[in-house]
Protein backbone atom coordinates (compact mmCIF):
# COMPACT_ATOMS: atom_id res chain seq x y z
CA UNK A 1 0.00 0.00 0.00
CA UNK A 2 0.97 3.66 -0.33
CA UNK A 3 1.11 3.70 3.68
CA UNK A 4 3.86 1.15 3.56
CA UNK A 5 5.90 2.04 0.72
CA UNK A 6 4.42 -0.80 -1.31
CA UNK A 7 3.65 2.07 -4.11
CA UNK A 8 4.10 5.30 -4.44
CA UNK A 9 3.26 8.47 -6.75
CA UNK A 10 5.53 9.85 -9.57
CA UNK A 11 5.00 12.95 -11.38
CA UNK A 12 7.39 13.48 -14.54
CA UNK A 13 9.48 16.66 -14.60
CA UNK A 14 8.90 16.87 -18.62
CA UNK A 15 5.14 17.31 -17.89
CA UNK A 16 5.79 20.90 -16.89
CA UNK A 17 7.93 21.76 -19.75
CA UNK A 18 5.20 21.82 -21.90
CA UNK A 19 2.70 23.99 -19.88
CA UNK A 20 2.04 28.00 -20.36
CA UNK A 21 3.41 29.82 -17.09
CA UNK A 22 -0.83 29.81 -16.03
CA UNK A 23 -1.31 26.18 -16.57
CA UNK A 24 2.41 25.61 -14.29
CA UNK A 25 1.12 26.83 -11.85
CA UNK A 26 -2.48 24.85 -11.74
CA UNK A 27 -0.34 21.74 -11.91
CA UNK A 28 2.11 22.42 -9.54
CA UNK A 29 -0.92 22.78 -6.87
CA UNK A 30 -2.49 19.75 -8.11
CA UNK A 31 0.92 17.57 -7.38
CA UNK A 32 1.49 19.71 -3.84
CA UNK A 33 -2.45 18.32 -3.24
CA UNK A 34 -1.56 14.56 -4.29
CA UNK A 35 1.71 15.14 -2.25
CA UNK A 36 -0.85 16.41 0.77
CA UNK A 37 -2.99 13.76 0.60
CA UNK A 38 -0.31 11.28 0.30
CA UNK A 39 1.38 12.15 3.58
CA UNK A 40 -1.87 11.46 5.35
CA UNK A 41 -2.33 8.58 4.15
CA UNK A 42 1.27 7.43 5.00
CA UNK A 43 0.41 8.83 8.43
CA UNK A 44 -2.65 7.02 9.40
CA UNK A 45 -4.54 10.18 8.96
CA UNK A 46 -6.85 9.22 5.83
CA UNK A 47 -7.70 6.21 5.05
CA UNK A 48 -8.69 5.13 1.82
CA UNK A 49 -11.42 2.56 1.63
CA UNK A 50 -11.10 -0.36 -0.82
CA UNK A 51 -13.94 -1.96 -2.80
CA UNK A 52 -12.46 -5.09 -4.28
CA UNK A 53 -14.87 -7.55 -5.48
CA UNK A 54 -13.75 -11.21 -5.63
Amino acid sequence: TLAEGGIGITVSPLISEHLSAEDKATFDEGVADVEAVSEKIKAGELTVERNIQK
